[in-house]
């Protein structure tokens, strides 16, 4: 998964819905930071509009470099970046119309 964006439509899994739904992203809060010895990791809730509806979804990004040597002892980095699965928060607002947006979300 790449980072996603304001304004982004993405495919999300709801509780009780059997096949995904496509969304559209409306915002993007990051609620906390944890710093590791060897990786961070930063969660972010996402505020989303989908059928008539605005509810938010959660998922964490653990990233952090990879350190190693080769065979000659040279140093090698990497940068890694894990992301989690979406997890579901909650309708905010049960019905919403949004002005000029797409009526198939």
């Amino acid at each position: 998964m790449k980072k996603i964006e304001k304004g982004t439509i993405i495919e999300v899994n709801l509780p009780n819905v059997e096949k995904p739904i496509k969304a559209v992203v409306l915002d993007i809060i990051s609620t906390s930071t944890y710093e590791g010895d060897f990786s961070d990791i930063t969660h972010y809730t996402y505020i989303l509009y989908a059928q008539k509806r605005i509810f938010k979804m959660s998922n964490e990004c653990q990233y952090g470099i990879n350190e190693s040597y080769t065979e000659e002892g040279e140093p090698i980095s990497e940068m890694f970046e894990h992301w989690s699965n979406f997890t579901y928060g909650g309708i905010i607002i049960d019905y919403c119309e949004i002005p000029e947006m797409p009526s198939d979300l």
